[in-house]
């Protein structure tokens, strides 16, 4: 399979622009290959009708209307869980008597 010259030149630059993305200053600067990008960019813009967004644009929030109501927010009932599955352990499983509540430690250090 034969690569055609134009083409190993395009991944050249490509490799070339990637290792050559420097960040100064707070402002990221692509140095070379600006000639294939506008190029790229025309082409793009000619045949699918798609522009490049602004530097920036998506790291910017964007809210968008929507006929769909917002989802329902569902809270879990913790203790309902931990008691059904209590309830589900045979009579005779190993529970510990000698536990600690949670952070007690905050309450009472002298014994923690």
């Amino acid at each position: 399979m034969e690569i055609s010259v134009e083409l190993q030149e395009k991944a050249i630059c490509f490799v070339q622009k990637s290792k050559l993305v420097r960040v100064h200053v707070e402002k990221i600067r692509a140095f070379r290959c600006h000639d294939d990008q506008k190029v790229l960019d025309a082409c793009v813009e000619e045949k699918l009708h798609l522009t490049r967004p602004k530097m920036g644009y998506f790291s910017k929030l964007h809210v968008h209307e929507s006929v769909h109501p917002p989802p329902e927010v569902k809270m879990r009932d913790y203790k309902a869980e931990a008691a059904k599955v209590l309830a589900e352990l045979p009579d005779d499983y190993h529970l510990r008597k000698d536990y600690r509540k949670y952070n007690d430690w905050r309450y009472n250090i002298v014994e923690s």
